[in-house]
């Protein structure tokens, strides 16, 4: 398990150092002299300091948890084909909730994300990823990041549905992609 658990991690650190330049950069200095607890927390918008602990001790960093939170969030926005003003507007709303600051690393991410869609070998990754760390985690903190990270998932999906508040929130697209991305916290 440990060597899925590394060969899906290099894929989303493979990902990230890719990435722009300067967002390398902002990540890097977003994170600067904190313990990795605070830097993770900063990141995460994750509060809860045994499940944070855990966390680190699966491998996670701070730049790679950005991937792990905020990927299911973009892969619904994107999963029409394209990211209406409503849904970003949301994205960003989520993700400002949670935590996730304007100027801070993982919001240079997302930002990012929104404008240029995930590669799918990145989207495989995270589903890869996260089906390992929920094995490594106890079934509660598993659950709780489960809930955490679908819960903003399925509020994006339901921004941008129905016709005057009529009708299907959630598109077929929409919950195809939710079933996808929940099924990888399944393993």
């Amino acid at each position: 398990m440990a060597d899925e658990n590394s060969v899906s991690l290099a894929a989303l650190d493979e990902y990230f150092a890719q990435q722009d330049p300067q967002l390398q950069a902002h990540v890097r200095q977003t994170i600067g002299q904190q313990s990795p607890t605070s830097a993770l927390s900063a990141v995460s918008g994750i509060q809860d300091e045994v499940l944070l602990q855990e966390l680190i001790a699966a491998g996670i960093r701070p730049e790679t948890f950005a991937c792990l939170s905020l990927l299911p969030l973009v892969e619904i926005a994107w999963s029409d084909g394209d990211v209406s003003n409503k849904e970003r507007d949301a994205v960003v709303a989520a993700a400002t909730n949670h935590g996730i600051e304007s100027g801070s690393a993982s919001r240079a991410l997302l930002e990012h994300w929104l404008t240029v869609r995930p590669e799918v070998r990145v989207v495989q990754a995270w589903k890869e990823y996260i089906a390992i760390l929920c094995k490594k985690l106890p079934p509660e903190r598993a659950k709780n990041l489960c809930d955490e990270i679908l819960g903003r998932a399925r509020s994006i999906a339901a921004t941008s549905g129905g016709i005057l508040g009529l009708g299907q929130k959630v598109s077929l697209m929409e919950q195809f992609a939710l079933d996808e991305l929940e099924h990888a916290f399944r393993g």
